[in-house]
């Protein structure tokens, strides 16, 4: 979800397929058919969401998905791609898909982040720092084989908020499930 400069609408960026973008507007309730960003393509784990602060602040940072390590950022009010393709080699080298998954971070020294889980089976995580607008290395999710280490397909990351984790998230794989209760966000 983003805000369109031109006219202040809430709008929803709705990933199609390949490089087929549509967007929905939530105060006329209208949308619009998919059509290619140039640029940009994308595929299974795709991860988008919308810059807080620093110096590209409002704009969307668009994870690529589809195993891919790229990542974009795409300037809302016209969804053109801002300058080049970007890597994530800083933090993972399995590239992003199926599982992948976005945390806004509130609290303690990473407020203001996001919290990239790759997915792909992989257990590397990335955070989006707004100030350099980079992704950069973050813990992995496990140090040792687990349950549920290994985001993919269907995994669910949530915050645990509290009881014999404070800080802790809970993963879904399957029918397994793990604490990542290492990460103090």
């Amino acid at each position: 979800r983003y805000v369109n400069p031109a006219n202040q609408h809430r709008m929803q960026l709705i990933h199609c397929q390949s490089s087929l973008f549509a967007a929905f507007d939530h105060e006329t309730l209208s949308g619009e058919s998919c059509t290619a960003i140039a640029g940009l393509s994308a595929g299974v784990g795709i991860q988008m969401f919308v810059i807080p602060t620093g110096p590209q602040a409002g704009n969307i940072a668009v994870v690529h998905g589809g195993g891919s390590g790229d990542w974009s950022i795409l300037r809302p009010q016209d969804r053109t791609v801002i300058g080049p393709v970007r890597s994530l080699t800083a933090c993972t080298t399995a590239g992003v898909g199926a599982g992948s998954q976005i945390i806004p971070l509130t609290t303690a020294g990473h407020a203001g982040r996001h919290l990239l889980v790759v997915g792909n089976a992989s257990r590397a995580t990335c955070f989006f720092d707004p100030a350099s607008a980079e992704f950069v290395a973050g813990p992995p999710v496990n140090t040792v084989d687990s349950p549920g280490y290994a985001i993919t397909h269907g995994s669910v990351l949530f915050p645990t908020h509290g009881g014999q984790y404070p800080t802790g998230y809970v993963l879904l794989s399957g029918t397994a499930k793990n604490v990542w209760s290492t990460f103090v966000p």
